[in-house]
C-alpha cells in the first residue's frame, strides 16, 4: 500500500483493503452523475486512509520514544514508567490507544526469579499466563494507563501467542515497529468486544550492538508495544467518514469475515482472531 505503512511502518500487515461504497447520493447515478460520484468517493476514500497513515506514523513516533526511556537507564522502575506516560497525557495526545505496555523477554532459567521480584513489588498475586513451562516469555511488566481493562494484562505472555509472536519477531530481526495482525486483546473483558492489533518495537541491551540480525536476536531485552482496539482507534481519528463512506477494513488482502477488523456501519465488531 502508497504512503508511510509501505515505506517506513509495516511489513507483515496491509490493514485497510477495501473501502466499500455506499453513499447517500447514490441515487444521483441515476441521473448521470456517475463521474462526479466517482471523484468524490476516491477523494474520501483517499482521505481516510491519509488520515490513518499519518496517525499511525504518530504513533510508530511515540513508540520510538517510549524505547529512548530504556535506553536511558540501565534498569526503568514501575514508577518512572509510570511518571513517563503521566507526562504524555495519552488520553488527550494519543487517542484511541487503549494503552502502552513494556514486556521483557524472560528465559525459561529466570521465570522463578522473575515472579519473585514482582511480587516482592507488591503485586502479591502476579504471575506469567498463560500457565505452562515454554523456553521463552515475554510477559507484560508495565502497562499504562494501569487501571480498568488494562489491569488484566499484567503478566500476560505474548510470546505465548502466534500472531503476538510472530509481530514480536518480525520486530527483533528488523529493528522496527511492527503491527500484528487481527487478535482479541487480553482486555477484553466485557460484552462489547472488539476486534484488536498491536505495534510492537524492540528494546535492545544498553551498549551493545544490534546492527545485524544476530547481533539483534543476541541482545533484545524487551518489547514496547502500542495497544489498539479497532473500534476505538476509528472513533479517535475524530473524522466523519461515515456520513459519505461505509468503511471496512480488513486484515491482510483476502476479504472475509474472519479478516474483518471494522465496519463502519455495524453495531458490532468482527473478533475472529487469526
Amino acid at each position: 500500500m502508497p504512503g508511510l505503512f509501505s515505506r517506513h511502518l509495516l511489513t507483515g500487515l496491509i490493514f485497510i483493503t477495501s473501502l466499500c461504497v455506499s453513499y447517500f447520493l447514490w441515487s444521483y447515478a441515476q441521473h448521470g452523475n456517475d463521474q462526479e460520484l466517482q471523484a468524490n468517493f476516491n477523494f474520501h476514500a483517499h482521505e481516510i486512509i491519509e488520515h490513518i497513515e499519518q496517525r499511525m506514523a504518530t504513533y510508530q513516533q511515540f513508540l520510538h520514544g517510549v524505547r529512548a526511556l530504556f535506553a536511558s537507564s540501565e534498569e526503568i522502575t514501575r514508577e518512572e514508567f509510570n511518571t513517563y506516560m503521566s507526562s504524555l497525557r495519552l488520553e488527550q495526545q494519543y487517542p484511541g490507544l487503549q494503552g502502552l505496555g513494556y514486556s521483557p523477554l524472560v528465559p525459561h532459567a529466570q521465570k522463578a526469579r522473575h515472579i519473585a521480584e514482582i511480587r516482592n513489588q507488591g503485586f502479591a498475586d502476579y504471575q506469567i499466563h498463560p500457565a505452562g513451562n515454554r523456553e521463552l516469555y515475554t510477559p507484560v511488566l508495565f502497562i499504562e494507563p494501569f487501571i480498568g481493562r488494562n489491569v488484566k494484562a499484567l503478566g500476560y505472555d505474548t510470546y505465548s501467542e502466534a500472531v503476538r509472536r510472530a509481530a514480536i519477531t518480525q520486530a527483533r530481526d528488523s529493528d522496527r515497529a511492527v503491527v500484528s495482525g487481527k487478535l482479541t486483546l487480553v482486555q477484553e473483558v466485557d460484552e462489547q468486544v472488539q476486534a484488536g492489533f498491536l505495534m510492537f518495537l524492540p528494546v535492545y541491551k544498553n551498549g551493545m550492538p544490534h546492527a545485524t540480525q544476530d547481533q539483534r536476536r543476541a541482545n533484545v531485552k524487551g518489547w514496547v508495544a502500542a495497544v489498539f482496539r479497532m473500534g476505538d482507534l476509528m472513533a479517535g481519528l475524530g473524522h466523519d467518514h461515515s456520513a459519505k463512506l461505509d468503511l471496512k477494513i480488513y486484515d491482510g488482502d483476502e476479504i472475509s469475515d474472519q479478516n474483518l477488523m471494522y465496519e463502519s456501519d455495524s453495531s458490532h465488531f468482527n473478533t475472529s482472531a487469526k
